[in-house]
């Protein structure tokens, strides 16, 4: 993790050349350690948020699959049908 760590040379905002071959380089993603402390791997920022509100909708769509299969069923049982 020493690595994370490194001193990065940036180039001057004036250097165009410079400035060029720092973005072709891949800039600064994948390099350093965020204000967060969560480490900057270069993907796409929103993957962690979209892959908890994807989890979070499973959640709650399995909550209320579950609770109008158990309405559904308690229906039939008072309607005299024999559910296990």
């Amino acid at each position: 993790m020493a690595h994370l760590y490194e001193r990065r040379m940036f180039p001057y905002p004036g250097d165009k050349e410079a400035i060029d071959e720092f973005i072709a380089s891949g800039g600064t993603l994948g390099t350093t350690i965020g204000p967060k402390g969560l480490i900057d791997s270069g993907k796409d920022s929103d993957s962690f948020e979209k892959k908890l509100q994807t989890k979070k909708f499973d959640q709650e769509s399995l909550k209320l699959w579950m609770r109008m299969r158990n309405e559904v069923i308690s229906d039939l049982q008072e309607k005299g049908y024999d559910i296990e």
